[in-house]
């Protein structure tokens, strides 16, 4: 797996974030969230908990006039 990333199953950083599995496909879908998988054995995907803190982050979506 990455170096370094702070991966989580994607069904248990779904819960601790509040958030749903669907949200976080979407994300992967739409390029935001990079998604990680276990060598061998069943597929199951990881995701970093970091990448998924930067997309929950409050930022500004406009000027105040």
């Amino acid at each position: 797996m990455a170096g370094g990333a702070d991966l989580t199953p994607l069904a248990q950083a779904a819960t601790e974030f509040g958030v749903s599995a669907m949200t976080l496909y979407r994300w992967i879908a739409a390029g935001k969230l990079t998604r990680y998988e276990r060598p061998g054995g069943r597929p199951r995907v990881f995701v970093d908990r970091r990448e998924i803190r930067r997309l929950l982050e409050p930022r500004a979506v406009g000027k105040k006039r």
